[in-house]
């Protein structure tokens, strides 16, 4: 988008980050029609992902059965098929993953990225949806939605992250300098620093 200033040169108008609070209504939103629409899974299709799910982890790790907790989560995964599968079960599933990828053992974070993503391609699918959902394109819709308040709630958090950093360096005088020191504390925080990109980490070290 351009814009004349006084002098009539065209100028560049810089796009507006949403604040935090937008998008965690945004994101509360995107959620709440997902959950909406009432959309089932094939209990078919999710057996056959289910049966798949230790398979495909050995590729990644043939030793992963070590790990408890994600020895867990996939017994977890995998007794989903017992209830009507829904898209707001399936999310809390991924939120039980959400746990894991936080875990303090880099394998266990890994592993339960693996399988996040391995759930996240089933959801998508609208394949694996039950018919009446397939025709009407309840299925494709409320994936859709569910994707988009999950990216709007990661930024939710880093926008968070960063509030409470500059609020901190304000606390102590908020120059350059104490942002900067804020931003060095962030970058020695593993936790923390896994909500932003590796290249935000590397830059403040």
């Amino acid at each position: 988008i351009r814009d004349r200033d006084v002098t009539g040169v065209q100028t560049c108008a810089l796009p507006i980050s949403p604040t935090t609070e937008a998008l965690a209504e945004r994101a509360g939103k995107s959620f709440e029609r997902a959950t909406n629409l009432g959309v089932q899974y094939d209990p078919t299709a999710y057996q056959t992902f289910a049966g798949n799910i230790e398979t495909g982890l050995k590729g990644y790790d043939p030793d992963f059965s070590k790990f408890a907790d994600v020895k867990v989560a996939i017994n977890k995964l995998k007794a989903l098929d017992s209830q009507p599968l829904t898209i707001e079960r399936l999310h809390n599933a991924r939120q039980m993953l959400g746990v894991l990828r936080d875990d303090k053992e880099k394998d266990v974070r890994r592993l339960a990225g693996i399988l996040t993503d391995k759930l996240d391609k089933f959801v998508t699918n609208d394949k694996n949806t039950n018919v009446a959902a397939r025709m009407s394109g309840a299925g494709t819709e409320a994936a859709d939605a569910l994707m988009s308040g999950i990216k709007d709630y990661r930024m939710m958090s880093k926008s968070s992250e960063i509030e409470r950093l500059v609020e901190r360096a304000d606390l102590v005088g908020g120059s350059a300098e104490n942002i900067e020191t804020q931003f060095r504390i962030l970058a020695r925080n593993p936790a923390r620093l896994r909500k932003f990109t590796p290249e935000i980490g590397r830059a403040h070290v």
